[in-house]
């Protein structure tokens, strides 16, 4: 079966399920209805930031400023018995060492040399030519 995008029967069909589709979402819940009940402290938060901005607890003990006896106890725990958080903590200090040897290899790099020998040839052995006097010095730099 072919579809006809132009025909009046295929577009009224659309604007009746736009319509249906439309109407379903402003459908209300029912008229008894009534929201649950939420007790949630409306300060928790607030005091938590006014914490943070005053700087009373670090960020590295930032569950200290809710005064959980319980929940110290808990991250002390894992803080203690979590291996695994610090093989992670030391593959990091690996891959900034790794980082840094790498990174090096981009660093400007100066090389010197310097150098001096006195020579002397045989007086044995003459050799033709036009050479300096003997003994001389070679200078390297």
């Amino acid at each position: 079966m072919k579809i006809n995008i132009n025909s009046s029967e295929t577009i009224k069909i659309v604007l009746a399920a736009c319509s249906l589709l439309l109407i379903a979402g402003c459908i209300t819940v029912g008229p008894e209805y009534e929201p649950p009940d939420t007790d949630l402290p409306d300060v928790w938060h607030t005091q938590a930031a006014k914490d943070l901005e005053n700087r009373k607890a670090p960020m590295h003990e930032w569950w200290t400023i809710f005064n959980d006896s319980e929940l110290s106890k808990i991250i002390s725990d894992v803080s203690s018995n979590n291996y695994s958080l610090a093989i992670a903590i030391e593959n990091i200090n690996a891959a900034a060492a790794r980082f840094g040897v790498v990174h090096a290899a981009l660093n400007p790099e100066i090389f010197m040399d310097g150098g001096y020998r006195r020579l002397r040839d045989s007086e044995r052995i003459k050799f033709k030519g036009n050479y300096a006097e003997n003994p001389y010095n070679l200078y390297d730099s």
